[in-house]
């Protein structure tokens, strides 16, 4: 397998073998970053309002007084009064810091346990923080108490990093376990959500990817009685169920979130339809029992409050290629849970509301089933047909090949189908063997020049001469208010790729997980396969009879 040999040499060895901390109650915030103190004369800049020392005078601090074991109580830190997350069995912290806009270090307020001094070895500190912050590298600082001192590492990152301890120190797993959901964003404008943390239930989730050695994650949010508790995070909607997407099979990491992004900027050209269609997301770093585990994705799950659903509304998701046939699907109870690769999301038999399998059935008859005659004569009755040529659009934009029937949501909405995507790793360029041992990714080299058939929405196309006339105006709509230019969703895969970058995410990845596939992925790649994919795939729409 190939290694990503550039972040390799460029990481700090320490950032995996790390330690536990326990919360304590940020002290007060009393010194100035700029002041001087007497064991300090010197007047220069301090460095997150810590003592600047040298390395002899540190010593003299700490000579006869005893260095804290790992694990003391005494063991934490705190950015911007927000206790920092820390590695099991070393002290390394992270904390999450604003990106300065004009280079230099970020602003911010260390400080240790009530009583503690946080110094910096000044001889230590390197000239360009940022390149320390893109190579993971991290800063060493002491806390010296009275009688005891601790050294500890912080790792600086400006992405949010949330940490999961599962009760007992137990291996995450395929059933709901108890656990605790700690958020630490201290670099957050809302001081409330620099820290915030809740009791939980972790499971691991995914078909295929469920076998890979990173894991992705459902979390759903519990009060101390265990009943589900609602919040928000990052401006998203307040809500108990939360994903953590592993985005193993992506090198890059920014084709999930570029693909949810165009969904998103598309589907806000979309009036007809209630609710945002796509999930939020956003990129975070993730610890799971005091391990880091590398960067991840956190976004609303898919569920009915997605599509604001209601009584007499259901959904469903495809989980496989094998579309199952009508005839199986018209005779599933209403509390019936999947059939074949077809799983129904929504209601369940907890929510008491019918969940009736009639319409799914009847949309997979009339677009599998029928010649086309009978698709032409039937698809308005059971599917939005502008929903599904924009699904169509989408999938030919993204090439998500892996989305043309499976990896896709089926909502069924006042009684007509509207098919939405999931699971965008593998597109823009890339495709899979198929075998999920090996995890084989490759770059498709025939992408460019060929639809993706996803096929409600050809057909509709094909036999719907009102869908031909609403893709032609639906794509120069999208065109021309910049949606579907190359322009812009390379603009938006180069800001998602320099953030996690240039935050030192893709480092710490890289030593995490130095075997992610088999492609040799990269920004260049990705800029040209979708500036050649839409000036083809203009010519195609535009020039269809």
């Amino acid at each position: 397998m190939k290694r990503y040999m550039k972040c390799l040499s460029a990481l700090l060895a320490a950032v995996l073998l790390l330690g536990g901390c326990t919360a304590q109650t940020a002290p007060e915030e009393t010194e100035d970053a700029e002041a001087v103190t007497a064991e300090n004369p010197v007047k220069e800049k301090k460095i997150f309002g810590a003592e600047m020392m040298t390395g002899e005078e540190i010593n003299a601090l700490k000579e006869g007084k005893d260095r804290l074991p790992t694990g003391d109580e005494r063991s934490v830190l705190y950015f911007n009064g927000a206790e920092l997350a820390c590695l099991r069995n070393r002290r390394v912290f992270y904390a999450t810091v604003p990106q300065p806009e004009n280079g230099g270090w970020p602003e911010g307020y260390l400080s240790g346990p009530e009583g503690y001094r946080v110094v910096i070895d000044k001889t230590l500190v390197p000239d360009d923080p940022a390149v320390m912050i893109e190579r993971g590298n991290s800063l060493m600082i002491y806390m010296i108490g009275e009688t005891d001192y601790v050294v500890a590492e912080v790792i600086m990152t400006y992405l949010p990093v949330i940490s999961i301890e599962i009760d007992k120190e137990r291996e995450l797993n395929g059933n709901l376990q108890g656990a605790t959901f700690t958020l630490h964003d201290s670099a957050s404008t809302n001081k409330n959500m620099r820290y915030a943390e809740s009791r939980a239930e972790v499971k691991l989730r995914g078909g295929s990817s469920a076998g890979l050695v990173k894991k992705s994650m459902r979390i759903d949010l519990k009060d101390e009685n265990g009943e589900n508790r609602d919040m928000s995070f990052f401006g998203m909607r307040e809500d108990d169920d939360w994903i953590l997407t592993a985005m193993f099979s992506d090198e890059s990491k920014i084709r999930d979130m570029t693909g949810w992004q165009l969904w998103r900027e598309m589907n806000s050209y979309y009036p007809d339809v209630k609710g945002s269609c796509a999930p939020e997301t956003k990129y975070v770093e993730v610890l799971l029992n005091g391990k880091y585990q590398g960067l991840y994705m956190f976004m609303e799950k898919f569920d009915a409050k997605t599509m604001e659903l209601e009584d007499g509304d259901v959904l469903f998701k495809a989980t496989s290629w094998d579309v199952p046939d009508s005839a199986g699907l018209k005779k599933q109870h209403a509390r019936s849970l999947s059939y074949r690769a077809m799983e129904k999301k929504w209601p369940d038999i907890t929510e008491k509301i019918d969940g009736t399998w009639d319409v799914i059935s009847e949309y997979i008859r009339v677009a599998y089933e029928t010649d086309g005659t009978g698709f032409k004569a039937e698809i308005e009755d059971v599917a939005s047909v502008e929903n599904q040529v924009d699904y169509w659009i989408f999938n030919n934009v993204t090439m998500a090949g892996d989305n043309t029937f499976k990896n896709a949501y089926y909502a069924v909405k006042d009684g007509l189908v509207y098919t939405l995507p999931w699971d965008l790793d593998i597109s823009f360029g890339l495709n899979w063997n198929g075998d999920p041992a090996t995890n084989y990714l490759y770059r498709e080299t025939n992408c460019v020049t060929r639809t993706y058939d996803f096929q409600a929405g050809r057909r509709s196309i094909k036999y719907l001469d009102s869908a031909k006339e609403y893709l032609k105006e639906r794509w120069t709509e999208l065109k021309e208010s910049g949606v579907v230019t190359a322009e812009r969703i390379i603009a938006n895969a180069e800001a998602h790729w320099n953030l996690i970058h240039v935050s030192g995410a893709i480092a710490r990845e890289c030593e995490r997980w130095p075997s992610v596939s088999y492609v040799d992925d990269d920004l260049k790649y990705f800029k040209n396969i979708i500036t050649d994919r839409i000036e083809w795939l203009d010519d195609y729409i535009m020039d269809m009879e």
